[in-house]
């Protein structure tokens, strides 16, 4: 896993990439916080130091890993923060990581949720309140675009749709989100 991520930093730096999501855990139960794992996470990032690539670590599953990389790596110029909204609506409610991190936002992955699943829908078909996450954000005073990441096959709410009509309803939350953020 190492290798490949330390590859994958390569290959951004190589093409011009500046910036990598780089998820700090992967599933429910990951193993404990280890000297080893935080001596690989340092040589990630020196490589993306080496290559001109920032790492941005994504709240997921377990927000407490983000608490120990942002502590221990934080005054690293390449290490950032990628805030997911639906992986806190449904994983780590009541966290506010845009607050805590925000200082080091570099990207966002916007999608909605019903608040259990992943299911990486299109924003205002879950239960996220995206006036607080937008509200939040503006208080940052960052620029970043307003990114959605979505799946059609995470939900069923999608599982007739056709793929151009996943794409204009997408379109139009993202006009409905430019628009929210405008008025606020």
């Amino acid at each position: 896993m190492l290798q490949r991520t330390l590859e994958c930093v390569r290959v951004c730096g190589e093409n011009g990439i500046k910036t990598m999501i780089c998820h700090p855990t992967d599933g429910l139960v990951p193993p404990e916080v280890s000297r080893f794992g935080i001596e690989n996470f340092a040589k990630i990032i020196q490589c993306g130091e080496e290559n001109g690539v920032d790492i941005a670590f994504e709240n997921i599953q377990l927000p407490q890993f983000l608490d120990v990389l942002f502590d221990r790596f934080g005054n690293h110029d390449n290490v950032k923060f990628c805030y997911d909204t639906g992986h806190e609506n449904c994983f780590s409610k009541n966290t506010d990581c845009l607050t805590k991190f925000g200082s080091k936002l570099a990207c966002l992955h916007i999608h909605d949720n019903d608040g259990n699943t992943d299911g990486h829908m299109i924003p205002f078909d879950g239960n996220l309140n995206f006036e607080n996450f937008l509200r939040k954000l503006k208080n940052l005073d960052h620029q970043l675009p307003l990114s959605l990441e979505l799946y059609m096959s995470k939900s069923t709410m999608y599982q007739n749709a056709a793929p151009d009509s996943f794409v204009r309803r997408a379109a139009e939350a993202a006009k409905q989100l430019e628009k929210l953020y405008n008025s606020i």
